[in-house]
């Protein structure tokens, strides 16, 4: 699956951007302070992408994900915003496990960008 380059370009920026405080585990959460949420770096991909239901579970658009009416998951993207952005599911559980084990939002965003160059270079080499 070839990366939505400007989705990827922009979803670096948010994860660069402070606006988000980072959490592990869930796309979205309350935080431990008042008022606070947090984000996986998958989560930040979401927000501006998916509606969040009460539970902090996506609903893409105007449209729901499952029968009920909503994602059936917290932890992984919507079909839709993974297929929109143009990553795999490996990578997705790539970042995954990179948010859950520590690692910034800005070394996320380093490994985004890092897949795009490989891209553009193997993109090059078979122009």
């Amino acid at each position: 699956m070839k990366l939505n380059r400007p989705a990827i370009l922009d979803w670096v920026k948010d994860l660069r951007s402070g606006k988000y405080v980072q959490g592990k585990g869930f796309l979205k959460q309350k935080g431990v302070k008042e008022g606070e949420v947090q984000y996986c770096c998958l989560g930040v991909v979401c927000e501006g992408r998916v509606k969040w239901d009460e539970m902090n579970s996506c609903v893409f658009g105007a449209r729901p994900l499952a029968a009920d009416g909503h994602y059936t998951s917290t932890s992984f993207l919507p079909h839709q915003v993974q297929s929109l952005i143009g990553l795999s599911t490996a990578r997705e559980s790539k970042l995954a496990r990179a948010n859950d084990a520590g690692k910034s939002f800005e070394e996320i965003a380093q490994m985004l960008e890092a897949w795009l160059a490989e891209e553009e270079l193997a993109s090059n080499d078979g122009a």
